[in-house]
Protein backbone atom coordinates (compact mmCIF):
# COMPACT_ATOMS: atom_id res chain seq x y z
CA UNK A 1 0.00 0.00 0.00
CA UNK A 2 1.34 3.53 -0.58
CA UNK A 3 1.67 5.28 2.28
CA UNK A 4 2.28 8.64 1.02
CA UNK A 5 -0.35 11.14 0.93
CA UNK A 6 1.36 13.96 -1.05
CA UNK A 7 4.61 15.30 -1.93
CA UNK A 8 6.17 15.24 1.93
CA UNK A 9 3.46 13.72 4.13
CA UNK A 10 2.46 10.48 5.23
CA UNK A 11 0.09 8.39 7.12
CA UNK A 12 1.62 6.31 10.55
CA UNK A 13 2.15 3.85 11.30
CA UNK A 14 4.30 3.48 8.37
CA UNK A 15 4.42 -0.22 8.78
CA UNK A 16 1.20 -1.56 10.64
CA UNK A 17 3.35 -4.85 11.94
CA UNK A 18 5.50 -5.50 15.25
CA UNK A 19 8.79 -4.76 14.13
CA UNK A 20 10.76 -4.38 17.38
CA UNK A 21 14.64 -3.37 17.15
CA UNK A 22 14.97 -2.32 13.34
CA UNK A 23 18.15 -1.16 11.54
CA UNK A 24 18.24 -0.07 8.47
CA UNK A 25 20.95 0.87 6.04
CA UNK A 26 21.38 1.75 2.35
CA UNK A 27 22.39 0.06 -0.03
CA UNK A 28 22.70 1.96 -3.73
CA UNK A 29 19.39 3.88 -4.10
CA UNK A 30 17.20 1.88 -1.82
CA UNK A 31 16.93 1.06 2.05
CA UNK A 32 17.25 -2.31 3.64
CA UNK A 33 15.69 -2.92 6.98
CA UNK A 34 15.79 -5.95 9.40
CA UNK A 35 14.10 -6.18 12.42
CA UNK A 36 13.48 -8.65 15.39
CA UNK A 37 11.06 -11.40 14.86
CA UNK A 38 11.24 -13.35 18.48
CA UNK A 39 10.01 -16.42 16.91
CA UNK A 40 11.37 -19.52 15.70
CA UNK A 41 12.27 -19.14 11.99
CA UNK A 42 12.03 -18.01 9.35
CA UNK A 43 12.60 -14.76 11.11
CA UNK A 44 14.27 -11.67 11.40
CA UNK A 45 11.97 -10.25 8.13
CA UNK A 46 13.65 -8.16 5.54
CA UNK A 47 11.97 -4.56 3.94
CA UNK A 48 13.15 -2.58 0.77
CA UNK A 49 12.67 0.75 -0.08
CA UNK A 50 13.13 3.33 -1.86
CA UNK A 51 11.72 6.85 0.00
CA UNK A 52 11.47 5.52 4.10
CA UNK A 53 7.92 5.22 3.51
CA UNK A 54 6.83 2.52 1.82
CA UNK A 55 8.55 -0.52 2.86
CA UNK A 56 8.14 -4.26 0.84
CA UNK A 57 8.69 -7.07 3.24
CA UNK A 58 11.25 -9.50 0.63
CA UNK A 59 13.22 -12.11 2.52
CA UNK A 60 13.79 -13.88 6.13
CA UNK A 61 16.89 -14.12 7.16
CA UNK A 62 16.80 -16.93 9.30
CA UNK A 63 14.77 -19.56 6.81
CA UNK A 64 15.99 -22.86 8.38
CA UNK A 65 13.93 -24.87 11.39
CA UNK A 66 14.05 -23.73 15.15
CA UNK A 67 17.07 -22.34 17.40
CA UNK A 68 17.57 -26.18 18.40
CA UNK A 69 18.72 -26.87 14.53
CA UNK A 70 21.37 -24.23 15.18
CA UNK A 71 22.73 -26.23 18.79
CA UNK A 72 23.55 -29.00 16.56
Amino acid sequence: MDRLNGEHTYRNPILDADLPDPDAIRVGDRYVMIASSFNRAPGLPVYVSTDLVNWERVADALVRGGPDDFDA
